[in-house]
């Protein structure tokens, strides 16, 4: 951002507020600070296992485990606010400016956040190379739920065969799904009374002010999350929605020093224009992506 540019920690707990506020992903993954760019991480692919031996002799074989290094490029989330000097001084003059700056300031955090909560799902590298691969494309289990199936016994079923795998220990956490598909889900439980017993009457606060039903799985009773971001697309007369089961302990956030955005005040410029920029580095990483977590694709 070059020389003149101040930090402004006085907006933190406005920025610190406003998380609270984002989307449940973006709450409930784990943050880390990045390795360098791009950042890099080791995944276990095989392990030697354990074994019993001669309680006498204590003797075995020499066991190794394979790890393979990944990485992923950071990028760099921005918003800009730009007041001109004939605005500052008029509104000054009505001693509005304080005002005026607090209310755009308070839209450009917001912007960094919202478009962030979208990315972090359906972000694209291939289509756009400053952002990063969100979760869509990150990703790689799969299943599909076709017309006239359950949706309660697919994704039970989905979750049952994840759990099955003794080769990993893999305990999901929850289940994301379009706001559209869990209305249908309700439905489904609600005209069926054999499958009542499936979704958890107790509800669950998955993040401070958000409160959903949980889904009985092999893993346990699983939250029910509505997002967004997993939106429907039409595939001629069908509607194919989104739902993700994920192990939110195995995905993270790596950053460059905070995982905050942070706010800083330029210098004038030439048209003496005040400028105040809002940044965030960072991206999402997922471990075990054709393990651990699994899109599912729902057709109607």
């Amino acid at each position: 951002m070059g020389p003149g540019a101040i930090f402004m920690p006085e907006f933190d707990t406005n920025i610190l507020d406003l998380m609270r506020q984002r989307g449940a992903l973006g709450q409930r993954i784990r943050t880390r600070l990045a390795t360098g760019d791009p950042t890099r991480w080791l995944e276990v692919s095989a392990k030697a296992g354990g074994e019993f031996v001669d309680k006498r002799t204590i003797a075995g074989s020499v066991g190794s485990t394979t790890r393979v290094e990944k990485y992923t490029p950071l990028k760099a989330l921005f918003s800009k606010a730009s007041f001109g000097l004939f605005d500052v001084e008029v509104n000054n003059q009505q001693g509005n400016f304080p005002n005026l700056v607090a209310g755009e300031l308070q839209d450009r955090i917001e912007d960094i956040l919202v478009m962030e909560d979208e990315k972090l799902w359906t972000g694209k590298v291939a289509t756009a190379p400053l952002e990063y691969d969100g979760l869509l494309t990150l990703i790689t289990g799969s299943f599909a739920i076709a017309k006239g199936e359950s949706i309660v016994d697919g994704i039970r079923t989905k979750v049952a065969s994840m759990v099955a795998n003794k080769a990993y220990r893999i305990r999901p956490t929850a289940i994301y799904l379009d706001a559209i598909l869990l209305d249908l889900l309700e439905q489904e439980v609600k005209n069926a009374a054999n499958t009542m017993k499936d979704v958890a009457a107790r509800e669950v606060e998955v993040v401070p002010g958000l409160v959903v039903r949980g889904l009985s799985t092999a893993a346990g009773i699983l939250p029910l999350i509505p997002e967004s971001y997993l939106e429907a697309s039409v595939s001629g007369a069908d509607t194919l929605y989104k739902c993700a089961i994920v192990t939110e302990n195995l995905i993270e956030y790596h950053y460059v020093t905070t995982p905050k955005p942070r706010m800083f005040k330029l210098g004038l410029v030439e048209n003496l224009a005040g400028v105040y920029v809002v940044i965030k580095f960072g991206s999402p990483v997922v471990r075990g992506a054709g393990i651990a977590h699994s899109i599912g694709t729902v057709t109607r």
